[in-house]
């Protein structure tokens, strides 16, 4: 099984812990800079979201902007992230 069918399949399914691992193994081997982005910016909703580890998610929001600086998703949602975490400045 290719792995875009693999990630569509733990979406699915909503294993999200399988589904972080994946995309985490998936990440390096990863060409485009545009499908990376948007590999990133679903780990960031993933980590920040359903397991509430901000910090580490943020980390994938920034990288998921920095490789496509059209993501604004990606922006908001690291804006969001950083309000909770208390810094305004960088809101």
């Amino acid at each position: 099984m290719d792995q875009a069918r693999r990630i569509s399949q733990l979406e699915r399914f909503r294993d999200w812990p399988a589904l972080v691992d994946e995309l985490e193994k998936a990440l390096p081997t990863e060409g485009d800079p545009v499908v990376k982005a948007r590999m990133h910016l679903q780990l960031g909703r993933l980590l920040g979201g359903i397991f509430l580890q901000e910090k580490r998610g943020l980390k994938h929001l920034q990288d998921a902007y920095k490789q496509d600086n059209q993501l604004l998703d990606a922006l908001e949602e690291a804006r969001a992230i950083y309000w909770i975490l208390g810094k305004l400045n960088m809101v």
